[in-house]
């Protein structure tokens, strides 16, 4: 199978905070359009990396940032309890609305409306507390000289309601303008894995909106003459335990 790179992060292609996400986050029609467009996503070797991290199945676990719930209905596939978490109301509405229409009896508690920074459960509770691309709030929406002690508050946070034998697990582009990943590494000693993932698109205006969204204009313009191929970005997954 041919396939082409892109960076694998929800920035445009200079690694600059796509200004869809500050400008329209907060709104239905975009949680759906978020939703839909998230599942040509193939998540299986995210999943396949966090089983070796930690063992899935049975597990208890703290999502923050999970948004619709695309990637909680993998981690309840691979056998664990998920807590999901947002700071978006409309994330949460479209979250219920996808499980209630499909009826699934899924390992789920009420989505909980909080913050990264204010983890509403107490501490040394969770297995896993996990992040899946959910950071870049935080990251790029702060100013130069305070988006790392924000990031400290989040990690700090997470590292409260996880148990001692448990891990927290960041999914998150090796790749941006602010050196995230190298500040978790430094200050919190997390270690880290690359993982290719693949993109399938059921047609080319599918393929536009996705890209277009998650990685700028600049991708969608260098990949269009090639689909219907694949597009193979790079996640990276850090951890702790």
């Amino acid at each position: 199978m041919k396939i082409i790179s892109a960076l694998s992060s929800f920035f445009n292609h200079d690694g600059v905070r796509n200004s869809n996400f500050i400008a329209r986050y907060n709104c239905t029609k975009f949680a759906k359009k978020f939703d839909l467009l998230r599942r040509y996503h193939n998540q299986e070797p995210i999943i396949r990396a966090i089983n070796e991290i930690y063992p899935l199945e049975g597990a208890r676990i703290v999502e923050i940032g999970a948004g619709t719930g695309v990637f909680s209905q993998e981690l309840v596939n691979a056998g664990a309890s998920v807590i999901p978490l947002d700071k978006s109301p409309f994330m949460l509405k479209v979250f219920r609305e996808n499980f209630l229409k499909e009826n699934l009896n899924l390992k789920f508690s009420n989505p909980l409306l909080a913050d990264h920074r204010h983890i509403p459960l107490p501490s040394c509770w969770a297995d896993v507390v996990l992040s899946s691309f959910s950071l870049d709030s935080i990251i790029y929406d702060n100013p130069e000289d305070k988006w790392q002690f924000e990031i400290d508050n989040v990690i700090r946070e997470m590292l409260r309601v996880t148990k001692k034998s448990g891990a927290v697990i960041i999914i998150a582009t090796p790749y941006g303008k602010r050196d995230f990943t190298g500040h978790i590494e430094r200050v919190w000693g997390f270690k880290r894995k690359l993982i290719k993932t693949l993109w399938h698109f059921p047609s080319k205006k599918s393929a536009k909106d996705a890209l277009t969204l998650f990685f700028g204009k600049r991708v969608w313009n260098d990949y269009s003459p090639n689909f219907p191929k694949a597009v193979v970005t790079i996640a990276g997954i850090w951890w702790q335990n």
